[in-house]
Parts: structure tokens; sequence; C-alpha cells
């Protein structure tokens, strides 16, 4: 009896002893043992202190920046916008015999001159015009010569006349010129934008004509 009392002690001894040194070398084989016996060994204590140390850790730790790199986006393709044309100011002043015309080409401004232009009533070419022409420019003047005088920027003419109703011939002058106030629209049928009546015949029909 006591034989066996000893060698069951020696038996325990050696069972102690060998859990012992394999929870100290960390062996993966404690914990069945230990499931085996109906007692849990292993590393449960081991794992749990870990377990609490790391949350500990993130518990007390700076928090993490996580500088992410920016996705390179896909950019379309650049559509060349044409550019937009500005507009040109018009100025149309009466009172102070200002205005403006658009060139044709913004490089360079095209002046055209002509002579004496006469819309006298009684003189050759509105006699054609009226009476042959039934009032068509064309027929009095050619055409080519109308073109180029509207393809000039600016055309400036000669008005042999003063276009009024008014006044009375001057004394002793042989021929008199003096055109209907309707008949200035001539002007625009062909492309003239200014006219001068520094001339001979500007004082036909006096001052009051040609003011």
């Amino acid at each position: 009896m006591r034989k066996t009392r000893l060698l069951f002690v020696k038996i325990t001894q050696i069972l102690i002893f060998t859990l012992l040194l394999l929870s100290l070398t960390g062996c993966n084989m404690l914990d069945a043992i230990g499931n085996a016996l109906g007692f849990p060994i292993g590393n449960d204590t081991k794992d749990t202190a870990e377990a609490n140390a790391v949350e500990t850790v993130e518990e007390g730790a700076p928090p993490v920046i996580v500088i992410e790199e920016p996705k390179e986006e896909e950019v379309p393709d650049a559509v060349e916008e044409e550019p937009e044309e500005e507009e040109e100011e018009y100025i149309r002043d009466p009172d102070n015999k200002i205005y403006s015309m658009i060139a044709a080409d913004k490089d360079e401004v095209s002046l055209s001159f002509i002579g004496d232009i006469n819309f006298c009533e009684d003189y050759a070419n509105m006699r054609v015009l009226r009476d042959q022409e039934g009032g068509n420019l064309s027929g009095c003047i050619l055409p080519d010569v109308i073109e180029t005088m509207k393809d000039a920027d600016i055309m400036m003419a000669n008005n042999e006349f003063a276009y009024s109703d008014r006044g009375s011939p001057t004394a002793g002058k042989k021929y008199t010129f003096r055109a209907k106030p309707e008949h200035a629209d001539k002007l625009d049928e062909l492309g003239i934008d200014i006219v001068a009546l520094a001339n001979n015949h500007a004082y036909d029909w006096g001052p009051d004509a040609l003011i």
C-alpha cells in the first residue's frame, strides 16, 4: 500500500514537471493534454495577458494617419474651342458727325475716292436714268465700277451739288445744279460712305440750299 502511494506521488510529480516544462516551452500539445485530464492548462493566461497588452497599446497609442496616393483621374482630351469673335462696337453719332465702319480685313483698311457725281434732274445722266433705265443705276454707271465702289471699306465721292428744294440760282452762273433730297438714297446704292461739297457748284442755289 505504501509502495503504491509512493508510486502515485512520483507519477504525479513527473506529470506536473512535464506539464510545467511544456508550459514554459510553449508547446501546442499543452491544451490537448489539459483537456484530456479534464482541466484546461495551456497558454490561456499568456494569451489573455497578451490580448490585454494589445488592447492597452491600441487604446493609448496615437491615431494612425494613412495618406493615400490620389488616384489619377482620366482627363478627357481637351477640345479646342474656337475663340469667340468679339463684337465690334458700332458708333453712329449724327450730332458730332462720328460713325464707324467695320473693315473687311482686320489688318488693313481700304479707302477709295471718286470724282464728280451729279443727280441734278435736268442733267444728262438723270434723263437716261429716269427715261431709259427706269431708275436702275447700273444702266448709267458700269456694274464693275459700282462693285469696286462697294468693295472699299470707306468710299468717298465729290458731290457736285447740294440736295435741297430750297434756294434760288446764283446770279451770273451759266450752270447751276441742285438735286432733290430723295435722290440721296442713291449714295447707299453706290456704296458711298462720305461725300464732299468742296467744289465750284456747292453754292449754285445759294446758302439755303447748301445748308
